[in-house]
């Protein structure tokens, strides 16, 4: 429980969940009873948070700072005595401390999930052992040139920021996981055939990207999400993409989809296209055995009732768990789920 009675602002120490798992929290300072506090609680994830101007220093707590595996950062004051901490995997900064932080002190970094600062982040790419990387708001260009440094980096994750066309990525040859989300000023994406590797590839909401990769380049991906990136202008081919399960194009209105190759993806899991299934052969994509859920757009002239659609299901050896309809007029979206099991 939080501590009560005492001033605002004000060190104080409590356990809250994050995401299901219990995280010690450090607010407003360090003490000996926050060193109490901790000590009894055994866990190996803590959460700081202090105001601009205050001080935080972290006493000594031996064995059990080498226990700590994540670390989330909310401290716009001063911090120190986190390089205890040097078995941490995993950071979640909001905001730096005044004054900075220093990554060699994590060797064992894995993860990181970032507001980037544009003096404080550079000691990210001296972190030759991380894995993943999530970046945000003033990311840009000159920092792209800098992705030497993480050799073994597998999943990138940009969200906004101000990156154009990020020349220097292509030194992260083990990407697996690629993402760009609301990055309204990137143009171009450059050669993912850099990437063999890559498995996922999720571009959200691009206002300005002019994108050119022909997909069947990517024989690797399994996953694949296009969503509101009006300067697509192509044909998405994707034949030769056997290792697609997930497959969802929305709001790309200049792009089309070469159907006929989406309906031979033999692993097909889940597909979502606001593309009218007048256009899509169902009896063909419901007789995949790995499909799990499909969605397109229900037109007026052609509504398919629920009755008929799961009689087509029951013949090619499905059974419809779901059926739900959203939006109106021609932007009607029939979304199904099928049942785990297949009819014998």
């Amino acid at each position: 429980m939080i501590e009560e009675n005492i001033p605002a602002f004000a060190p104080r120490s409590y356990v809250l969940k994050y995401g299901g798992r219990p995280v010690f929290v450090s607010e407003f300072g360090w003490t000996d009873s926050t060193t109490a506090n901790f000590l009894k609680t055994g866990l190996s994830h803590i959460r700081f948070r202090a105001l601009t101007g205050q001080r935080v220093e972290v006493s000594p707590l031996g064995p059990a700072s080498q226990a700590i595996k994540t670390l989330y950062l909310n401290n716009a004051g001063y911090l120190g005595g986190v390089g205890q901490f040097s078995h941490t995997r995993k950071l979640v900064i909001d905001s730096y401390p005044e004054n900075g932080l220093d990554f060699s002190e994590f060797p064992e970094l894995d993860v990181v999930f970032t507001a980037w600062h544009r003096k404080f982040s550079k000691g990210i790419f001296q972190c030759p052992s991380l894995h993943r990387l999530v970046v945000d708001d003033a990311f840009s260009d000159e920092d792209c040139r800098q992705f030497s440094g993480l050799p073994e980096l597998r999943n990138l994750s940009f969200t906004s920021g101000l990156v154009k066309n990020p020349v220097g990525l292509e030194a992260c040859t083990k990407l697996e996981q690629l993402e760009f989300v609301r990055a309204r000023h990137l143009i171009d994406l450059g050669d993912l055939t850099c990437f063999p590797q890559l498995a996922s590839l999720s571009l959200d909401r691009l206002p300005n990207l002019h994108w050119h990769t022909a997909l069947s380049s990517l024989s690797g991906l399994k996953r694949l999400r296009l969503k509101d990136i009006p300067g697509l202008h192509q044909k998405l081919d994707l034949a030769g993409l056997s290792k697609l399960e997930y497959v969802s194009i929305v709001n790309c209105r200049n792009a089309s989809v070469d159907l006929a190759a989406l309906q031979d993806i033999p692993n097909l899991r889940s597909l979502w296209l606001n593309i009218p299934h007048s256009n899509l052969k169902l009896d063909v994509l419901f007789a995949k055995p790995a499909l799990k859920n499909v969605a397109f757009l229900e037109q007026d002239d052609t509504v398919l009732g629920d009755d008929k659609l799961k009689r087509l299901a029951w013949s090619r050896g499905k059974r419809i768990r779901a059926i739900q309809r959203t939006g109106q007029g021609r932007n009607r979206q029939v979304q199904i789920v099928f049942e785990e099991s297949v009819l014998a």
